[in-house]
């Protein structure tokens, strides 16, 4: 069992969760649920920036980092605010 911002998460609920994306990919039938068209495409070239295909493994958009992030905001697992610094400076921020 293991938790991730306050939800717990089974094993089972990790593998569960891990064949529907899976099959959703192979299929074609995930539906972005918070992104729009330009923030998905946004989101997959920022994820393969910081994690690229290399001679050992494909790129964090070929193993569905995007479809993840969308998943994670949808279920406000990760959310938006504001943050204001010890310099008094208001910075978005998201947890």
């Amino acid at each position: 069992m293991g938790s991730l911002a306050g939800c717990t998460w089974t094993s089972g609920d990790v593998e569960r969760a891990q064949q529907a994306s899976r099959a959703a990919k192979a299929n074609g039938t995930f539906e972005r649920q918070f992104f729009t068209e330009h923030e998905f495409r946004l989101a997959s070239v920022l994820s393969d920036l910081t994690i690229p295909a290399d001679d050992r493994s494909g790129s964090a958009s070929n193993v569905g980092v995007p479809e993840f992030i969308d998943f994670m905001v949808r279920a406000e697992v990760l959310t938006f605010g504001d943050f204001v610094t010890k310099s008094g400076r208001k910075t978005p921020f998201f947890i």
